[in-house]
């Protein structure tokens, strides 16, 4: 058995590795080792899930974002994307065509638009979950304080998607402007799991001016963070 293959049963047994076992799995990988660790990784898939299909009902409610990530196409300074803004009243239609089809799972997914505040937000999030309290709400909706998280969770959501994008801050530096810092969201990350959210994070792959390095970094943070 190649090293290679050993650090992937090491994985699969410890779910951990080093950072040292991460680079010797990562680098210049060969077709048969990514081959064995793809029906690997089909295997722990099958024992956790099984063979069922897991069905969310996604709803882009607006990609009007004051943000400005510089690899994402909604981003604020992007002036050829055609702009829209679901109103309250259609979201819940949608969440209404949804749960009638078997949706039991909403996402609320959007770019920071100063259109949804808190109030209008924890608004909409309330009224979902009283009229449909047997399905669980997602929020995807960006970076905002401690209190407003604990308000969102108050109103209903319980999980709340935010990928870190990278855990390194200097390649965050890279895909962000100064303004944008990776030490807010990684508070934000931290706040959301603290809160009591079930927490989704991840990072981009192939995104500009990332290394193996910055692989690296991600799969240790998310080997500390957890999320769910």
């Amino acid at each position: 058995m190649t090293d290679k293959k050993k650090v992937a049963d090491k994985l699969l047994a410890e779910r951990s590795l080093s950072e040292r076992d991460w680079r010797n799995l990562l680098e210049n990988p060969q077709g048969d080792i990514m081959e064995y660790v793809r029906v690997k990784a089909r295997e722990v898939t099958d024992r956790v899930f099984g063979r069922q299909v897991y069905v969310r009902g996604l709803i882009e409610f607006t990609n009007i974002c004051k943000k400005d990530c510089y690899y994402c196409g909604i981003r604020k300074s992007n002036n050829e994307v055609e702009r829209y803004r679901l109103t309250e009243e259609e979201i819940l239609f949608c969440c209404k065509e949804g749960y009638d089809a078997g949706f039991r799972t909403f996402v609320l997914q959007g770019g920071e638009d100063g259109y949804y505040t808190e109030e209008r937000l924890c608004g909409l999030v309330k009224e979902i979950h009283e009229t449909y309290p047997d399905c669980a709400i997602t929020l995807s909706v960006g970076e905002w304080e401690k209190e407003s998280y604990r308000k969102f969770y108050e109103a209903g959501a319980e999980r709340f998607l935010l990928r870190q994008e990278t855990a390194n801050e200097v390649h965050f530096g890279k895909l962000h402007p100064e303004r944008q810092t990776f030490s807010n969201r990684m508070r934000c990350l931290h706040d959301l799991k603290e809160i009591g959210y079930q927490t989704g994070c991840g990072f981009l792959v192939g995104s500009p001016h990332q290394s193996l390095d910055c692989i690296i970094e991600d799969l240790l943070f998310l080997e500390r963070f957890r999320p769910q």
